[in-house]
């Protein structure tokens, strides 16, 4: 099984540059160094539910640990589109993501999780219409790239030579039926380095048409 308990990530992509795989640039100024595999990190905006959030990246939640196995109410929650509302607005006006939407930039969400979501409000086609919802309909303006459990599906890199588990995975099932530029891979991959290679030609695909609103 994997090593990695849960991780939800979203980038803002202000720019269309695509960079080689080793290059690192920072997260906007001042901000952590990265390497997203291909991604133009000058001008890229990060959200993470990681337990420690680096400097310089946006906040995932107001207030408790992070790092959950819920991560689409935390990522609508940091995109100020969560399922029920809050009455917080952490991009506006002095909030603590303020600045991060932007309306010349697409939106790439990353969710690294060895276990299904179920216990996030909605379900995959809610989480779908929210993040379409943050750039204003546009559905060509959004991806994603989950690396999640493959228990649901056979042959299962996670459990071979074992049946598919009953529960469905609703974090595959975002990417696979409910968002149109949607990417799913088997977190029990040997490495992902071709994963975030192929999301990134997609990415620059996506570029190439986009028309900010």
């Amino acid at each position: 099984m994997s090593r990695i308990a849960g991780l939800a990530v979203a980038l803002y992509l202000v720019g269309c540059n695509v960079l080689s795989p080793a290059e690192t640039t920072p997260f906007g100024s001042g901000g952590a160094e990265g390497t997203t595999g291909g991604l133009s990190t000058a001008t890229t905006e990060a959200i993470t539910s990681s337990p420690t959030t680096s400097t310089g990246a946006v906040e995932m939640s107001t207030s408790g640990d992070v790092s959950t196995l819920v991560p689409f109410d935390s990522i609508l929650a940091a995109l100020d589109h969560p399922l029920i509302e809050t009455g917080v607005e952490l991009n506006g006006p002095g909030g603590c993501n303020e600045g991060f939407l932007r309306d010349d930039a697409l939106l790439l969400v990353v969710v690294i999780q060895d276990t299904y979501d179920q216990d996030s409000l909605g379900g995959p086609y809610q989480w779908a219409k929210a993040l379409y919802a943050v750039k204003g309909g546009d559905e060509d303006a959004v991806s994603a790239l989950v690396i999640t459990s493959d228990a649901d599906i056979s042959p299962s890199l996670c459990f071979p030579g074992e049946p598919p588990s009953y529960a469905k995975n609703r974090l595959r099932l975002f990417g696979t039926d409910y968002l149109k530029h949607g990417k799913v891979e088997s977190i029990c991959a040997p490495s992902y380095g071709e994963f975030f290679e192929e999301t990134a030609a997609q990415v620059a695909g996506l570029c190439d048409q986009f028309i900010p609103q």
